[in-house]
């Protein structure tokens, strides 16, 4: 005797509030722009590893040549120090420590300790971390952490050699043995002196500091200054090679051959003079800056510099814009300066002649000109940034945030007001806003209003060329992080994580749901239909004026997103020290597959599954439960089968099944679909599984009642008198009448129709 047969559905029933899925964006991360501040190096025998503000870690051969980020498993990005103990590698991080054992591949938290590590080093098996409650050390591989003293101190710098543990504290330099924790003071103690590296060649012992360069030739001797010579008495760090002294300035890097007693500047080649790291290896001496140009490399001990970035993405990008054929972005963080793109992003070339602040916070193309906002006032280039000329005249706040044309005039927002310019930049006025917020964010514009978002004046418009200017906050939160249109919509993004929207050009304001919390929309921009959202905690995309929003950024690193430019094909990404990223728009999916178990009651024989074609309906989760797409799929032996919608949007969805000789079947309790999203739901493993308990129980599986050949929603006379007819026919091949599946309509799919309308089965709907 036939059987009936099940469709069989892969997800068990677990998603039934609001979710965000992830899409598998396919981001890619450009060649460039390279550079980044660079905060610590560590050396291994063949590798060099360099530790970031805000990228995380990078790793090069011990030549410099190319970098890669290595971050995968590092759960804070800003590295305050790296060492390594034996062959395992250890990070400092703002949220502890962190080690590999694979050369930086992967990372794991090193230990339970969670503290804030402003320092690392490592003699022999032993670990130390310098945090803002003193030293800690490990002498398991970071499996456990014990304090050794100072524990009331922020430690700011560590140095260890063979012998003694140095530490800067809040109250001068302490010093152990690296054996036990009796802590010395080393009579550096003036309050005005602050180290930030330490060290050492035989029984010497160096500091560098704001001071200068502290030595003593041996730890019972007293400190002094060895200054003559250096072109800045800021000192970040300090290496020893051979007989050679190196200190990394703020005035460039110096090199001694005489204790310190004498400095020679040794700058040639360096674009950038403050330099944080200093590293030497077998092939040179490292030298890591503040963020403008990266890292450089000597090979002659100082006498000549090269810069070596190649793959040192550890930059910023703040903001981006077109010109002509080029792509332009700013860098702020570091100060690296604007880089232009003439191949859609694939490859990036620095353009900062005449550029005299390289921190820029903004770029915008205006008529034949870019304009550059930077932290110490604007610039424009006429030439695609080739050149750059300083357009300044009465701008009386500099630190420019935001930039755009309306009412045909040029307006800068700063961190003190409004300016306005009526050509081209050359000269610049005060706008009058009165006793609003004066620091500015972004602009915006829509219909004939230019919108400012400000940091706690929340956004303020005008709509007569800047004459007057009023706030429109009503049912908005006041901390702007970012703004927007899109249609004939506003949209604004605030430091919590919510995004406001706007549909009468600011006069009301309604929270839309993000499904993100406790983070910055840092910015948010619009192509077509499509908004997008970057925040600390990637990209989303909403199709449906911000209603619903879908994660597409897997594939991006775990930094912020600080910048997002749409083209015509092409979604960028400025990411917080990790550079650009971007991914066409044909490879961002938006639709949204379900993964269905179901069950047809005379398909199902016990074992295996009849094939056939099945529709799966989404219908709208309120009354009157509109369908907004319907998809029909065959499944196969297993009862498994994939519906793929590719015009719903994300929202909140009852799941319809119909089948040609089945009863329509509805899921118990509508669920949360996102754009992009693959979803799993099994009606097969309990009669719950349906709305009203809707399904029949057959050879272990709940199955949708056979028999409906009349596709009326129930089992009734007149479809036991439909496959009644075809059994007296003789009806074969593929006809409704068969319930059973196999072609033939006989005496069991009769039987089955029977059974089914003496128990009077109907659909069950909401």
């Amino acid at each position: 005797m036939k059987q009936t047969i099940v469709l069989f559905l892969t997800i068990t029933f677990l998603i039934l509030t609001i979710n965000i899925t992830s899409v598998q964006a396919q981001w890619t991360q450009t060649n460039g722009p390279f550079g980044g501040k660079i905060n610590c190096f560590t050396i291994s025998d063949t590798n060099i590893f360099a530790g970031t503000y805000s990228g995380g870690v990078f790793r090069s051969s011990i030549n410099g040549a190319d970098w890669i980020a290595v971050n995968n498993g590092l759960g804070n990005l800003s590295v305050r120090g790296l060492a390594f103990s034996g062959s395992n590698l250890f990070a400092g991080t703002l949220n502890g420590v962190y080690i590999s054992t694979n050369y930086g591949y992967n990372w794991s938290p090193a230990g339970s300790a969670n503290f804030e590590v402003r320092a690392l080093s490592a003699s022999g098996s032993s670990i130390f971390a310098g945090t803002n409650s003193g030293v800690y050390r490990s002498t398991n591989n970071g499996l456990n952490w014990i304090s050794i003293g100072l524990s009331t101190e922020f430690i700011f710098a560590l140095g260890v050699n063979d012998t003694y543990l140095f530490a800067e504290t809040n109250n001068g330099v302490y010093y152990t043995n690296i054996n036990n924790s009796n802590w010395i003071n080393s009579g550096l103690t003036s309050s005005n002196t602050s180290v930030r590296s330490f060290a050492f060649s035989g029984t010497k012992i160096y500091a560098g500091s704001n001071q200068g360069v502290y030595f003593k030739s041996n730890i019972s001797s007293a400190w002094n200054l060895v200054n003559t010579g250096l072109t800045s008495t800021s000192v970040y760090s300090l290496a020893v090679s051979g007989n050679d002294l190196y200190a990394g300035t703020a005035g460039g890097i110096c090199v001694s051959t005489n204790s310190g007693s004498n400095w020679l500047p040794a700058n040639n080649g360096l674009s950038n003079n403050v330099i944080m790291a200093l590293a030497v290896s077998n092939t040179g001496i490292f030298a890591g800056s503040n963020g403008k140009d990266g890292i450089f490399l000597t090979s002659d001990n100082g006498t000549n510099w090269l810069p070596a970035n190649s793959g040192l993405s550890n930059t910023s990008p703040e903001s981006f814009t077109v010109s002509d054929n080029y792509l332009f972005t700013a860098t702020e963080s570091g100060g690296n300066g604007v880089f232009r793109s003439s191949d859609n992003g694939v490859n990036w070339e620095k353009v900062n002649n005449n550029l005299t602040n390289s921190d820029v916070n903004v770029v915008e193309t205006i008529g034949p000109y870019i304009f550059a906002g930077t932290n110490s006032g604007m610039f424009r280039s006429e030439d695609n940034g080739l050149n750059w000329l300083m357009i300044n005249n009465g701008l009386t706040s500099q630190y420019i945030y935001c930039i755009t044309l309306y009412d045909n005039k040029i307006f800068a927002g700063t961190e003190n007001g409004i300016f306005r310019s009526t050509n081209n930049g050359l000269n610049w006025t005060a706008v009058n806003i009165g006793s609003l917020c004066p620091v500015m964010v972004e602009f915006a514009l829509l219909d004939n209003y230019l919108f400012a978002g400000t940091v706690y004046g929340g956004v303020i418009r005008t709509g007569n060329g800047g004459q007057s200017w009023e706030e429109v906050n009503n049912g908005l939160d006041y901390y702007i992080t970012s703004l927007t249109e899109s249609g004939a919509d506003l949209f604004a993004g605030v430091q919590n994580g919510f995004v406001y929207r706007s549909s009468n050009n600011g006069q009301n304001w309604s929270d839309i749901n993000t499904a993100w919390e406790n983070t910055n929309v840092n910015c948010l921009t619009s192509f077509g239909n499509n908004l997008f959202a970057g925040t600390n905690y990637g990209v989303f995309l909403s199709t449906n004026s911000g209603t619903n929003w879908t994660d597409i950024g897997n594939g991006l690193p775990s930094s912020a997103v600080r910048s997002l430019y749409a083209s015509d094909s092409t979604l960028f990404a400025g990411t917080g020290g990790n550079g650009v990223w971007k991914i066409p728009f044909n490879q961002i999916n938006t639709s949204i597959t379900l993964n269905l178990t179901i069950g047809i009651q005379g398909f199902w024989n016990g074992v295996t599954q009849v094939s056939d074609t099945v529709f799966c309906h989404l219908r709208n989760s309120a009354s009157p439960f509109t369908e907004a797409e319907v998809v029909s799929a065959v499944t196969d032996s297993l009862g498994i089968t994939s519906f793929i919608f590719n015009t719903v949007t994300t929202g909140i969805y009852y799941i319809e099944i119909t089948h040609r000789n089945s009863l329509e079947t509805w899921n118990a309790t509508p669920i949360s679909l996102s754009s992009g999203g693959t979803y799993d739901y099994n009606f097969t493993t309990s009669a719950n599984q349906a709305f009203g308990n809707n399904l029949i129980l057959c050879s272990g599986r709940y199955c949708n009642y056979s028999g409906d050949v009349t596709q009326d929603g129930s089992v009734s006379l007149n479809d036991v008198l439909d496959v009644n007819n075809a059994v007296s026919n003789f009806t074969t091949n593929y006809v409704i009448q068969d319930v059973t599946g196999d072609d033939f309509v006989d005496l069991t799919d009769l039987i089955i129709t029977f059974n089914n309308a003496s128990l009077f089965v109907t659909k069950i709907t909401p």
